[in-house]
């Protein structure tokens, strides 16, 4: 009798003795193929890894029923359709070209420190369960303009203010229900402010905005954002890349009326109507309604959000249209 030794190609099972008479020439059956590891989210890098049928894949596995949100909710006041639909050539272009250079953008990050402080260097015991909510600034939160030029009356506030030796007076209009959301989600969410304005025009609106510093807990500005330029002129885009944040994405929630500044972080997007000023606006509470709906998921919210929105789907459709179309802007970084 002969012994011959196999290897198990399965991890953690030890190499096993199998007898083969001398005189059977019959070869063994070949071991069955290795399981398959469940699919796996990773925060750091979710949209990067995952293709958008692989995403929508993983999302079937993890919901079978639909989720219908309340009458009256954010779904049902802004059209994702049209909001992408009205993307023009130069927001098609950015998308574009940051989706296919996202590894050479986020390298930048290697080595930084987290824009926001660890959750336990103060008040340890505040926020280190709750959610994350990022809300941009301007056209979201409220809608500044320039006085001389804005034919506004009765602005909710005046900022004063130099550029380039000239002192400008800037106007601006909150959006309805602005303080009664920012305290509601206080109470809810680690609330962080950022936009791809000024640090110092940041600084000056959150003065207007909370005060007392009672409801936001973080402000981060232009400086905290990736620049690129695009077109012959350079024109300035800034980005916003959740990943300097330093926290969890599964549990963060980006609110922005562009979704060219997520354009690294189109899972975490909830997409919210421009606002210049109407007095009828509604989308805050609209908003809260739809965040509401979506707390008692202890799932990963991305995948909330991609079931919602289809987000990511529908940029990839708008920009292949408009690749198809012959349309090109050049986009460099400074």
């Amino acid at each position: 009798m002969v012994q011959t030794r196999f290897q198990s190609q399965f991890q953690g099972v030890k190499s096993f003795d199998l007898a083969l008479d001398k005189h059977d020439t019959t070869p063994p059956p070949p071991p069955p193929p290795p399981p398959q590891p469940a699919p796996m989210l990773k925060s750091e890098n979710f949209d990067d890894t995952l293709s958008c049928s692989e995403f929508a894949s993983t999302t079937a596995s993890f919901y079978s029923e639909g989720t219908p949100l309340r009458e009256g909710s954010l779904e049902a006041t802004i059209k994702v359709e049209t909001l992408v639909e009205q993307l023009d050539d130069y927001e098609c272009s950015t998308l574009d070209s940051l989706n296919a250079r996202w590894p050479s953008i986020r390298a930048r990050l290697k080595g930084m420190k987290p824009h926001l402080p660890k959750k336990t260097d103060d008040k340890p015991t505040l926020f280190m369960n709750l959610p994350h909510l990022v809300l941009d600034l301007d056209e979201t939160l409220l809608h500044t303009y320039r006085d001389e030029t804005a034919g506004h009356s009765e602005p909710d506030y005046i900022i004063y203010a130099s550029e380039n030796a000239n002192h400008i007076i800037t106007a601006g209009t909150l959006r309805p229900g602005v303080q009664k959301f920012l305290k509601w989600a206080s109470e809810i969410f680690e609330v962080v402010v950022w936009t791809a304005g000024d640090d110092a025009y940041a600084a000056t609106v959150m003065d207007i905005l909370d005060a007392d510093r009672e409801y936001i807990s973080h402000v981060l500005g232009r400086s905290a954002c990736i620049q690129t330029r695009i077109g012959a002129n350079g024109e300035c885009m800034y980005v916003k890349d959740l990943c300097a944040l330093g926290r969890d994405l599964s549990r963060t929630f980006m609110v922005d009326n562009a979704p060219h500044a997520a354009t690294l972080n189109l899972s975490n997007l909830i997409p919210i109507e421009s606002f210049y000023g109407q007095t009828t606006d509604h989308e805050l509470e609209q908003l809260k309604q739809f965040l509401e709906s979506k707390l008692t998921y202890r799932k990963d919210m991305r995948i909330i959000l991609h079931r919602q929105f289809n987000l990511k789907r529908k940029l990839r459709q708008r920009i292949n249209d408009w690749k198809h179309a012959g349309v090109s802007l050049r986009l460099e970084e400074p």
